[in-house]
């Protein structure tokens, strides 16, 4: 099947669940879609909003799928937490996939077993100076950026002075983790990560780079409507964005260690019950997970 028949599988299951989103908004930085999904009338003021869920792509269809099913990942975490589900007993979704019924289960779990490696290296590798670790500056005129209509206007928009990517050494030689570290001018550091195959290695860029580009437009808005932050995580993005975190980061990349990121077996392995029939939800998470948005407020790790 393709996007749009899923797609259009997927909201009739909803509908038939009474269970779709009060919202489904649709817009475009660049040539990307940016979709929006929220279960209320009117979204609460806040840096980051939680009370909506997101997805990016070139293709409108797959944005659109990307924001339900990590709306449905949400449901599923909260849900078995409440539950006291074994596989959702901890304190933050870390490792969590969502896609479609339609879609092979073995690809629901790479996801999963995706987030929890960049959750577990991006954590470990910034507490640990002893990891080796690549570090290449994307000037503004790469030719990567220049062919890109949505790299090249979120370049503009977030007014980026330097661009960072970093890829710590694992023990896992199919896979790369990219960690992607933008000076804005005048400001600080926000970030965005993603795991995936090196085969998929512009795919896994892209994917690391949404993820920056939404804690930067956060940020900036918060700022043009002087919002507050209130959770733990506003409160270190706006920490590093705003400048205040600027020597710490650059202190930490500063520190290039010899020894690579060996990662242990996972403690959690399993399909995890939804709420919403459409979807399929498995969880990977390891022996021993660093905590991620976790610990003192002065790592950057978002």
């Amino acid at each position: 099947m393709d996007s749009r028949s899923i797609l259009t599988s997927v909201i009739a299951e909803l509908k038939g669940q009474n269970a779709m989103p009060k919202r489904i908004d649709l817009s475009k930085v660049g040539n990307r879609y940016w979709c929006v999904a929220s279960d209320l009338d009117v979204d609460s003021v806040s840096v980051m909003n939680e009370d909506i869920t997101t997805g990016f792509s070139n293709e409108k269809e797959i944005a659109v799928l990307k924001a339900l099913s990590e709306r449905a990942e949400r449901k599923a975490f909260l849900n078995g937490f409440r539950n006291n589900i074994l596989s959702c007993q901890t304190e933050r979704s870390d490792g969590f996939a969502a896609m479609p019924q339609g879609v092979d289960t073995n690809k629901v779990r790479e996801n999963a077993l995706n987030e929890a490696i960049e959750r577990y290296v991006w954590a470990y590798w910034w507490d640990h100076g002893e990891i080796a670790f690549s570090k290449v500056e994307i000037p503004a005129d790469h030719v990567f950026i220049q062919n890109s209509e949505y790299l090249n206007d979120a370049y503009k928009e977030l007014k980026i002075e330097k661009f960072l990517l970093i890829e710590p050494e694992i023990s896992i030689p199919d896979k790369t983790v990219k960690i992607l570290f933008v000076k804005m001018s005048g400001l600080g550091f926000i970030s965005g990560g993603a795991c995936g195959s090196k085969s998929e290695d512009q795919e896994v860029f892209l994917r690391a780079f949404d993820e920056l580009y939404r804690h930067g437009f956060a940020y900036k808005r918060s700022l043009e409507r002087k919002i507050e932050a209130k959770s733990f995580y506003e409160n270190r993005l706006n920490f590093f964005a705003s400048g205040l975190g600027n020597q710490i980061v650059v202190n930490r990349l500063s520190v290039i260690g010899k020894e690579r990121i060996s990662l242990p077996s996972l403690r959690i392995d399993d399909e995890v019950p939804s709420s919403f029939r459409g979807f399929k939800i498995h969880r990977c998470y390891f022996e021993n997970q660093p905590p991620f948005v976790g610990g003192a407020l002065e790592r950057l790790c978002l």
